[in-house]
């Protein structure tokens, strides 16, 4: 199943035309000025897929990271557009978020100088503001998340994935540092909880939920 969350969705005082621009130029920023990555855009109905190929290259190990929707509002050529931009993985969801800045700055403010308010994707990583599990570049961009992070098969009701339950874990873990138990926080914490008293307690002592 692909993790599918939107980040932007929104009308826009552009053109089809106009829009376009500016996510293909965001794209040849990103992708293609500096990194030697095999992203192409293939189209599905209404979106555009940000694919990546790995090598070698083959249609069933290709990466989706994301899509874009351009929806103009009527049948006149400069008509104002909706767009949709969907990140289909967590590590590129602050990419997707700054091409959403970008559409917004140029559509919004005349004239305004859009690239300004984007630190490059690729620097904020080298910084450390972004820290994926991945430290190198180009792994973040080729490898595919791990399944743990979107199969949800923990729980009541089956609905929580590896990496909640990890957080849920480390929100125990400091719940006890702080002098409490985990009854104590499973009966104070937690509304509605998604899991049983005993089911924490597993979750505690496996160290399959230790933060990576």
């Amino acid at each position: 199943m692909i993790r599918e969350k939107v980040i932007f969705e929104g009308r826009l005082e552009a053109a089809v035309h106009a829009a376009q621009d500016q996510i293909d130029k965001f794209r040849f920023d990103t992708f293609l000025t500096s990194l030697d990555i095999d992203m192409r855009v293939e189209i599905i109905g209404n979106k555009q897929l940000w694919v990546i190929y790995p090598s070698p290259t083959t249609e069933e190990n290709k990466i989706i990271n994301g899509y874009i929707e351009i929806n103009p509002l009527s049948l006149d050529p400069v008509s104002k557009v909706e767009i949709r931009i969907v990140s289909c993985r967590e590590e590129l969801d602050i990419l997707y978020f700054q091409l959403s800045q970008r559409l917004q700055a140029k559509f919004i403010i005349p004239e305004f100088p859009a690239d300004i308010i984007n630190v490059p994707w690729k620097d904020l990583v080298e910084q450390g503001v972004i820290r994926p599990r991945k430290t190198d570049l180009h792994e973040i961009i080729y490898n595919p998340p791990n399944p743990d992070d979107t199969e949800k098969k923990y729980g009541t009701d089956r609905n929580l994935t590896k990496t909640d339950v990890r957080r849920i874990v480390m929100r125990v873990k400091a719940y006890q540092n702080n002098g409490g138990t985990v009854e104590g926080y499973y009966t104070n914490e937690t509304n509605n909880p998604q899991y049983e008293l005993e089911t924490l307690r597993a979750w505690m002592k496996n160290p399959d939920f230790k933060s990576p």
